[in-house]
Protein backbone atom coordinates (compact mmCIF):
# COMPACT_ATOMS: atom_id res chain seq x y z
CA UNK A 1 0.00 0.00 0.00
CA UNK A 2 2.97 2.25 0.56
CA UNK A 3 1.68 4.76 3.12
CA UNK A 4 3.63 5.09 6.34
CA UNK A 5 4.18 7.29 9.34
CA UNK A 6 6.69 7.55 12.17
CA UNK A 7 6.29 9.69 15.27
CA UNK A 8 9.33 11.00 17.14
CA UNK A 9 9.62 13.42 20.01
CA UNK A 10 12.33 16.05 20.01
CA UNK A 11 12.39 18.33 23.01
CA UNK A 12 8.79 19.49 23.44
CA UNK A 13 7.54 18.84 19.92
CA UNK A 14 6.35 15.77 18.06
CA UNK A 15 7.68 15.24 14.56
CA UNK A 16 5.74 13.08 12.15
CA UNK A 17 7.43 11.46 9.17
CA UNK A 18 4.62 10.75 6.74
CA UNK A 19 5.23 9.19 3.40
CA UNK A 20 4.09 7.32 0.38
CA UNK A 21 6.57 4.85 -1.06
CA UNK A 22 9.91 6.72 -1.25
CA UNK A 23 8.50 10.23 -0.71
CA UNK A 24 8.88 11.22 2.98
CA UNK A 25 7.80 14.51 4.51
CA UNK A 26 8.56 15.65 8.05
CA UNK A 27 5.74 17.54 9.72
CA UNK A 28 5.84 19.23 13.11
CA UNK A 29 2.65 18.50 15.02
CA UNK A 30 0.69 21.52 16.21
CA UNK A 31 -2.89 22.42 16.99
CA UNK A 32 -3.66 23.20 13.36
CA UNK A 33 -2.70 19.79 11.97
CA UNK A 34 -3.20 17.50 14.97
CA UNK A 35 -6.58 16.20 13.80
CA UNK A 36 -5.32 15.60 10.26
CA UNK A 37 -2.33 13.66 11.57
CA UNK A 38 -4.54 11.53 13.81
CA UNK A 39 -6.91 10.83 10.92
CA UNK A 40 -3.97 9.82 8.71
CA UNK A 41 -2.63 7.50 11.42
CA UNK A 42 -6.06 5.93 11.95
CA UNK A 43 -6.63 5.42 8.22
CA UNK A 44 -3.23 3.76 7.73
CA UNK A 45 -3.92 1.43 10.66
CA UNK A 46 -7.39 0.62 9.32
CA UNK A 47 -5.96 -0.20 5.90
CA UNK A 48 -3.54 -2.70 7.46
CA UNK A 49 -6.34 -4.39 9.40
CA UNK A 50 -8.60 -4.62 6.35
CA UNK A 51 -5.76 -5.96 4.19
CA UNK A 52 -5.16 -8.68 6.79
CA UNK A 53 -8.87 -9.54 6.76
CA UNK A 54 -8.79 -9.80 2.96
CA UNK A 55 -5.72 -12.05 2.98
CA UNK A 56 -7.21 -14.33 5.64
CA UNK A 57 -10.53 -14.70 3.83
CA UNK A 58 -8.82 -15.46 0.50
CA UNK A 59 -6.57 -17.99 2.24
CA UNK A 60 -9.64 -19.59 3.78
CA UNK A 61 -11.21 -19.96 0.33
CA UNK A 62 -8.06 -21.65 -0.96
CA UNK A 63 -7.91 -23.98 2.05
CA UNK A 64 -11.57 -25.00 1.68
CA UNK A 65 -11.11 -25.55 -2.06
CA UNK A 66 -7.94 -27.58 -1.47
CA UNK A 67 -9.51 -29.76 1.20
CA UNK A 68 -12.62 -30.28 -0.93
CA UNK A 69 -10.50 -31.26 -3.92
CA UNK A 70 -8.40 -33.64 -1.81
CA UNK A 71 -11.49 -35.31 -0.33
CA UNK A 72 -13.08 -35.52 -3.77
CA UNK A 73 -9.99 -37.22 -5.23
CA UNK A 74 -9.65 -39.56 -2.24
CA UNK A 75 -13.28 -40.61 -1.93
CA UNK A 76 -15.86 -39.27 -4.37
CA UNK A 77 -18.77 -40.40 -2.20
CA UNK A 78 -17.79 -38.28 0.81
CA UNK A 79 -18.71 -35.00 -0.87
CA UNK A 80 -22.16 -36.15 -1.88
CA UNK A 81 -24.98 -34.77 0.19
CA UNK A 82 -24.03 -32.72 3.25
CA UNK A 83 -20.30 -32.41 2.55
CA UNK A 84 -20.87 -30.45 -0.61
CA UNK A 85 -23.32 -28.11 1.06
CA UNK A 86 -20.89 -27.38 3.89
CA UNK A 87 -17.97 -26.77 1.51
CA UNK A 88 -19.94 -24.52 -0.81
CA UNK A 89 -21.49 -22.60 2.10
CA UNK A 90 -18.08 -22.02 3.70
CA UNK A 91 -16.66 -20.84 0.37
CA UNK A 92 -19.57 -18.47 -0.27
CA UNK A 93 -19.25 -16.92 3.19
CA UNK A 94 -15.49 -16.46 2.74
CA UNK A 95 -16.01 -15.01 -0.73
CA UNK A 96 -18.57 -12.53 0.63
CA UNK A 97 -16.13 -11.46 3.37
CA UNK A 98 -13.33 -11.09 0.79
CA UNK A 99 -15.46 -8.96 -1.55
CA UNK A 100 -16.65 -6.78 1.32
CA UNK A 101 -13.06 -6.37 2.56
CA UNK A 102 -11.85 -5.40 -0.91
CA UNK A 103 -14.47 -2.63 -1.15
CA UNK A 104 -13.58 -1.48 2.38
CA UNK A 105 -9.88 -1.50 1.50
CA UNK A 106 -10.49 0.62 -1.59
CA UNK A 107 -12.47 3.13 0.46
CA UNK A 108 -9.88 3.33 3.24
CA UNK A 109 -7.03 3.73 0.75
CA UNK A 110 -8.87 6.68 -0.78
CA UNK A 111 -9.18 8.18 2.71
CA UNK A 112 -5.46 7.63 3.37
CA UNK A 113 -4.61 9.27 0.06
CA UNK A 114 -6.82 12.29 0.82
CA UNK A 115 -5.37 12.71 4.33
CA UNK A 116 -1.83 12.36 2.99
CA UNK A 117 -2.36 14.93 0.26
CA UNK A 118 -3.93 17.39 2.71
CA UNK A 119 -0.95 17.00 5.03
CA UNK A 120 1.78 17.55 2.48
CA UNK A 121 0.08 20.49 0.73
Amino acid sequence: MGYEYTITKEKNTFLWKVGYKEDLTIIEANRNNEEQLQNFMRAVSDSKVILSKLIISLSYILIVAGISFFIYKKNRDSLKGGGTIVGVSASIIALYIAVEASFDLYSVLQDVKNHYLSLIN
